[in-house]
């Protein structure tokens, strides 16, 4: 796994790596380690804007950043912005 690979390289600055396409089930393994979540957003499949936000609400949005699939399958207008302007409605501060 990533995380093991990363936890071995003493190099490895903590406060400088994200990890994306984080999910439900792995990113408190990565926020438990240190790293930021990164949340790739995908229009109708895997991390949708909703899902971005609802795992925002959870975890916390300071070490979060998304970013949306620039290829393949169905488009939605501009997925990154819907995200944030869900967490606005959510309550959940952005910057």
């Amino acid at each position: 796994m990533i995380l093991d690979l990363l936890r071995a390289d003493r190099r490895v600055d903590h406060n400088r790596v994200w990890i994306d396409h984080c999910e439900e089930h792995t990113i408190r393994l990565v926020l438990d380690e240190g790293y930021g979540p990164g949340l790739t957003l995908y229009p109708t499949t895997k991390m949708t804007p909703e899902r971005a936000v609802d795992m925002v609400e959870i975890y916390g949005p300071s070490d979060c950043w998304s970013r949306r699939r620039p290829t393949g399958g169905p488009r939605i207008r501009w997925p990154c912005p819907r995200s944030c302007l869900r967490c606005g409605v959510a309550g959940i501060p952005i910057r």
